[in-house]
């Protein structure tokens, strides 16, 4: 018994393109992580951060 049946070509291709698609994710998620550019900008404004009751 085999523990990794070979599929039909289709089933093979599609694997395949999902596993690109999710290695194309990561190093898009960890470019943007280590990317500096990439952070949201300090807000100076502090009216948004009061709290609702006083």
């Amino acid at each position: 018994e085999q523990l990794f049946s070979p599929g039909t070509k289709f089933q093979e291709t599609m694997l395949n393109m999902a596993g690109v698609m999710f290695l194309m994710f990561a190093v898009i998620v960890l470019y943007l992580v280590g990317n500096d550019n990439f952070q949201r900008p300090k807000e100076t404004d502090d009216d948004e951060h009061l709290p609702l009751t006083e």
